[in-house]
């Protein structure tokens, strides 16, 4: 335990990013440095990361239980997790959500203020 203890600390090591590779590799050891880095900084860089929603879902179930979105239907896989943003030309201005429209979209998380709050964005 001694020993993985201290790999772990080598692969986040000052903040160093974790490259997504060891995820594949080792899973448990790369879930574990991340969510070291998180107790130590608030943050932790994973790079390399592959942009496919599967592997976002998979990646997040390693460090916690990712949350539905609001309009979840609960058959649709990892997009069940994973909203769309995309610009609607078809809605009028008024009737956009903030993620349809052509304004810059801030980083955030939609669950930000509801009662059950993600821990990690």
């Amino acid at each position: 335990m001694k020993e993985q203890q201290a790999e772990v600390r080598n692969i986040d090591q000052l903040g160093q990013p974790i490259d997504y590779s060891l995820l594949l590799e080792q899973p448990k050891l790369a879930a574990e440095s991340i969510l070291v880095a998180l107790a130590r900084s608030h943050i932790a860089t994973v790079v390399n990361f592959p942009t496919d929603p599967e592997s976002y879902i998979n990646f997040t179930r390693l460090i916690g239980i990712p949350l539905l979105k609001h309009s979840s239907s609960g058959d649709n896989g990892s997009m069940d997790y994973i909203g769309e943003v995309r610009f609607r030309s078809d809605l009028a201005e008024e009737k956009r959500m903030p993620t349809q429209g052509n304004e810059e979209l801030s980083f955030h998380t939609a669950r930000a203020y509801t009662a059950i709050r993600p821990r990690y964005f």
